[in-house]
């Protein structure tokens, strides 16, 4: 990534370690559920294969893999 507040460059990698980090200095708890469905309603619920939540907001982050334009080396 480039151009991201507070760096000049930096991999995508590197920056969920710095988030995860940071999220877990201040007492956040994080968990790894896979996602059955998502519906908005006054926010958001989230079905997961574990639980149920409510929130606010959503980031999804699929992640992706470099690939290079037709033509370019």
């Amino acid at each position: 990534m480039e151009n991201w507040p507070g760096e000049t460059k930096i991999s995508g990698s590197d920056l969920m370690g710095r988030i995860y980090h940071q999220v877990n200095n201040l007492g956040v708890e994080v968990r790894y559920e896979e996602v059955e469905s998502i519906e908005k309603v006054e926010g958001f619920r989230v079905k997961t294969d574990e639980a149920e939540y409510s929130c606010g907001a959503i980031i999804i982050a699929t992640g992706t893999e470099p690939r290079r334009l037709s033509g370019k080396q």
